[in-house]
C-alpha cells in the first residue's frame, strides 16, 4: 500500500473539512498551496474560499475559473498578487472585471477569456496593459470585433483568437510571436495578411475556417520560420508560396478547392505530415510530394489508382488515408504488401 506524506494527509484532511475555517494563519504556504489544489480538483471553489485565498495571501500561481466565477469574485482574486495564470472558462465576468485585474499586470503571464460572453471591445482594449504576457487566449467571445484589441504586446508568445463571429481586425504587433492561431473568424483576408506581416518570427500557424484564399509567395516571405501550418476548411484556392517554406514540416490543407496547381513540395524535404483530405488534387499531384512523408491524408479526394505506383515507392509512411477515393481494395492490399510499416485507412466510394 502507498504510504501518503504527511503534507498529502494534511491537506486531505482541511480540504474535506473546508468550510469550518475562517482563516488559515499559521499553516505553511506549501501546505495551504496543495490544500486549494485539491479544492480545484474536487471542482468546491466559491466566493468564502476565495476570500480565504486572498486573506491567506497564499502564493498561488495559477488559477483556473469555471462557469461559478462571478464577479463578486474579481476583488479578491486581485488581490493574489503571485498570480502568473488565469484562465476564465464561460464566466460572466464583464469588462470592469478586466479593469479591476489589471492590478496583476505585473504578474501575469498567461491569460484566458473563453466563452465570457459580456466581454466586448473595451474589455479587450484593456488588455494591453498586461505587458508581461507570454500567452493570451480570446475564445467564443461574440461581442467582440477587434477594433479596439490594438497596442503592442513586447513579450507575447503564443496567441490564439478563434471562434470569434464578429471579429473583423486583430491590429496587435508581437514582435516575438511564435504560435498563432485564428481559426474560425470573419477577419477578411487582408487583415490576417497585415497581422502576419507583423508578427516575422511565427513559427506555428492555425487558421482553419479562415477567409484566406491565396499563399502567395511574397506571404511566404513574411514567414521565415514557419514549421507548422494549418489552413483547414479555410476557402484557399491556390498557394503557389506553400513550396516556399524550406521548415515546413507539419501542412493541413484539408476541406479546401485547393488542386493540383498549387500542389509543388518535392523541395519541401522536412515535411512529415500532409493532410489534403476533401480536396480537388489528382494523381498527378501524388508525384510532386516530398520523399521523407511519415503522414499522408488524401481521403475523399480525386486520386485514383493512378496514384499507386508513386504511393508504393513513399517507404517512409507509417499512416496513409486513402479512404473514399477511387483507388480500389485490390489496390490498397497491394500497396500494404509494398508498405509494411504503413497503417492504411482505406474505404471504397459508394457508386450508385
Amino acid at each position: 500500500m502507498a504510504v501518503r506524506s504527511l503534507q498529502d494527509l494534511c491537506a486531505s484532511v482541511v480540504a474535506k473539512h473546508i468550510s469550518l475555517f475562517s482563516n488559515l494563519e499559521g499553516l505553511p504556504v506549501h501546505l495551504a498551496d496543495a490544500i486549494f489544489e485539491k479544492l480545484y480538483k474536487t471542482d468546491t471553489l466559491d466566493l468564502a474560499l476565495i476570500r480565504l485565498l486572498s486573506s491567506q495571501r497564499c502564493c498561488l500561481t495559477s488559477l483556473p475559473l469555471s462557469a461559478r466565477c462571478v464577479n463578486a469574485w474579481i476583488p479578491y482574486i486581485a488581490q493574489l498578487q503571485w498570480l502568473e495564470s488565469i484562465t476564465f472558462t464561460k464566466s460572466n465576468i464583464t469588462n470592469k472585471a478586466i479593469k479591476d485585474l489589471l492590478v496583476l499586470s505585473e504578474t501575469l503571464r498567461k491569460l484566458v477569456l473563453d466563452g465570457c460572453e459580456r466581454v466586448d471591445d473595451e474589455g479587450v482594449a484593456m488588455l494591453v496593459q498586461f505587458q508581461q504576457l507570454f500567452e493570451l487566449t480570446l475564445s467564443h467571445l461574440p461581442l467582440v470585433t477587434g477594433k479596439k484589441l490594438k497596442g503592442t504586446y513586447p513579450r507575447l508568445e503564443q496567441l490564439e483568437v478563434s471562434h470569434c463571429p464578429k471579429l473583423l481586425d486583430v491590429p496587435l504587433s508581437c514582435p516575438r510571436l511564435i504560435d498563432l492561431t485564428l481559426n474560425f473568424t470573419a477577419m477578411p483576408a487582408p487583415a490576417i495578411t497585415c497581422l502576419i506581416k507583423r508578427c516575422p518570427r511565427v513559427k506555428t500557424l492555425h487558421a482553419r475556417g479562415s477567409q484566406l484564399t491565396d499563399w502567395p509567395r511574397e506571404l511566404s516571405a513574411c514567414l521565415p520560420h514557419l514549421t507548422v501550418l494549418d489552413l483547414a476548411y479555410s476557402r484557399l484556392r491556390t498557394g503557389v508560396g506553400l513550396a516556399f517554406h524550406p521548415h515546413l514540416t507539419h501542412l493541413d490543407l484539408s476541406h479546401t478547392t485547393i488542386g493540383d496547381a498549387s500542389i509543388h513540395f518535392s523541395s519541401l524535404t522536412r515535411l512529415v505530415e500532409l493532410r489534403l483530405a476533401a480536396t480537388a488534387i489528382t494523381a498527378a499531384a501524388i508525384t510532386r510530394l516530398p520523399p521523407n512523408l511519415q503522414l499522408l491524408d488524401i481521403s475523399s479526394s480525386n486520386v485514383d489508382e493512378g496514384a499507386v505506383a508513386t504511393l508504393a515507392t513513399m517507404d517512409t509512411l507509417k499512416h496513409l488515408d486513402i479512404s473514399l477515393t477511387e483507388i480500389s481494395l485490390n489496390a490498397s492490399a497491394f500497396l500494404g504488401l509494398r508498405l509494411p510499416h504503413c497503417t492504411i485507412l482505406a474505404e471504397e466510394m459508394c457508386v450508385l
